[in-house]
């Protein structure tokens, strides 16, 4: 006969034991009773332990299953004993037969079951090994976790789970309450397969915003925006989204512009309306330009096709933060870091702020330095060394560049989050953002206007004309505008205040109001579409909402 094993629960931590003594004992001093001076209780739980104490010396007599298969009549009996032994909310004693050849006392204390972490185990375990899906929903499979422990049964996957969950999203999509906004983007994963992920943005039956993942597909081909939007219309068909496709929250590759207007050729809709622009992007694209000029691309180019050396050179003819890249990559060795052969902004704001800390000791490396004797070919790094113009101008573009750096960590994230609904990149931010950096452009540029030409001057100017760029770009989607005019806290007010009277901008105020105008005609003309197709049975609240939604007062407080 093999072992018993008993689970007893103090509800605060899990102890496996395999002998009745142990049980007992546990029970006994168990901190999470009832007061031991009252003799009611205390009867009751001698009570309860006695029964509980006599089912199991019942179920541990019984001769141990054939180790081929499971015996489901000491399955049936465990949980007919478990739905027994629950002992008044304070202690509960699991029945899980376990049959060891060795026959040894065995004891180990445990954690809850943790769900999530099981979950996530399974997972790594699948990727990690290369298992099939059909391996990992085996039948064998189930049979030694299903007889590890009940909980964890359960959670073991089928054939056809993914279907299942497939069937979920499907669901959620087709009752959403909203048109169905999607964003999407290329993945490169680690065995250099490429991946579009498309995700779904809506709000759903019960008026709360979701995000779903719709498709992960894999990419063979080139990454035209032609080949992308082959796998989107994919993924469009097999949710039926093609009536109710809303926006396009992308980056800024020219590839995204040409797969929306392929997808407009099976899905009409006017794709400069349509398609938004993540604000984070255009951010990154405008500090480029102000750190590098305007020719970033060509800047990276030159850097991939370049020698180590010859890579010192071309940075060197970036002014200060140039010749300070140079000197960092020297002293710490950085050829291949983040920055050696592209250009990321980030990298370089945050090389700067350290540097501004150690001033006196890279100026105390400078004036040590020496160049081997014994290594004719070795650079000379006195052509990078950091003089006090320089550090004049590391400090500038520093402080221009911190509320860059803070607003790309104000905007990422999920506006969805609790705490946080709205923000962290809503498309209402995109024009206050832009705003607020033509305020930090026009002040440096004023800064400056009378100094000599610096790459910093230069910057100024390149980062504004980006920044114009993708500004103008916004007036083909009314969106922007009327998101940020119905925000509680702006309205209409914010551009009266920042356009028609801060910027002097009169004719931007007036094509506003007309831009949302229509936005907001557009929106009252498919409503009142849609509530005709179904069959009137909305009439007296329509009539409530024209009334109420007069466009005299659209957008006011």
């Amino acid at each position: 006969m093999g072992d018993v094993w008993f689970l007893v629960t103090p509800l605060k931590n899990w102890v496996y034991v395999n002998d009745l003594d142990t049980l007992m004992s546990i029970f006994k001093r168990s901190a999470d009773f009832p007061d031991q001076s009252s003799s009611t209780n205390l009867s009751r739980e001698e009570e309860l332990f006695d029964s509980v104490i006599r089912l199991l010396r019942d179920v541990s007599r019984r001769e141990a299953p054939a180790s081929s298969a499971p015996n489901h009549g000491i399955r049936r009996e465990s949980s007919r004993i478990e739905d027994s032994v629950y002992l008044g909310g304070y202690v509960t004693i699991l029945f899980v037969p376990t049959f060891i050849s060795t026959g040894q006392p065995s004891y180990q204390l445990a954690s809850h079951f943790d769900e999530r972490t099981w979950k996530a185990r399974f997972v790594d375990w699948v990727i990690v090994e290369d298992v099939t899906f059909r391996q990992a929903s085996s039948e064998r499979l189930g049979w030694l976790v299903s007889n590890g422990g009940e909980l964890a049964s359960r959670l073991l996957p089928e054939h056809h789970t993914f279907e299942r969950r497939q069937q979920i999203v499907f669901d959620l999509v087709k009752n959403a309450k909203s048109s169905v906004h999607t964003s999407f983007d290329l993945w490169t994963a680690s065995n250099a397969f490429n991946y579009v992920g498309i995700v779904g943005h809506f709000v759903g039956s019960e008026g709360k915003k979701r995000d779903a993942l719709l498709g992960l597909p894999r990419l063979v081909g080139p990454h035209s925006g032609e080949n992308i939007a082959a796998y989107l219309k994919e993924v469009i068909d097999r949710y039926e989204l093609g009536s109710k496709l809303g926006y396009f929250m992308l980056d800024n590759a020219k590839s995204n512009d040409t797969c929306l207007e392929t997808l407009a050729r099976w899905f009409p809709m006017d794709v400069s309306r349509r398609r938004l622009r993540c604000i984070g992007h255009v951010i990154n694209l405008v500090v480029r330009a102000v750190i590098f000029g305007s020719n970033v691309s060509k800047f990276e180019a030159e850097l991939r096709g370049a020698t180590d050396e010859f890579k010192f050179d071309i940075w060197a003819k970036k002014g200060a933060i140039g010749r300070l890249h140079n000197i960092a990559t020297y002293i710490t060795d950085q050829g291949s870091s983040a920055f050696a052969d592209r250009a990321r902004w980030n990298s370089i704001y945050m090389m700067i702020k350290r540097a501004l800390e150690l001033r006196c000791a890279i100026e105390l490396y400078q004036s040590r330095w020496q160049k081997p004797k014994n290594d004719p070919d070795h650079r000379d790094l006195t052509n990078d060394f950091l003089n006090a113009g320089d550090w004049v101008e590391l400090e500038r573009f520093y402080e221009f560049l911190k509320p860059f750096y803070i607003l790309t960590k104000t905007i990422e994230g999920n506006a969805s989050k609790p705490g946080a609904e709205g923000g962290h990149g809503a498309v209402w931010e995109t024009l206050k953002t832009m705003d607020y950096l033509f305020m930090k452009f026009k002040q440096a540029a004023e800064d400056t206007q009378f100094q000599e030409a610096s790459h910093f001057k230069s910057g100024i100017d390149c980062g504004w004309a980006k920044l114009e760029d993708y500004y103008v770009k916004t007036d083909r989607t009314p969106v922007y505008r009327a998101a940020l005019a119905l925000h509680p806290s702006y309205g209409y007010d914010y551009f009266e205040r920042h356009w028609k009277k801060a910027m002097n901008k009169p004719q931007w105020y007036s094509d506003m109001q007309s831009a949302v105008g229509s936005l907001f005609d557009e929106y009252r003309r498919q409503t009142e579409v849609e509530t005709q197709a179904q069959a009137g049975f909305l009439e007296d609240e329509s009539e409530e909402v024209d009334a109420d939604n007069d466009y005299s007062s659209f957008g006011k407080r």
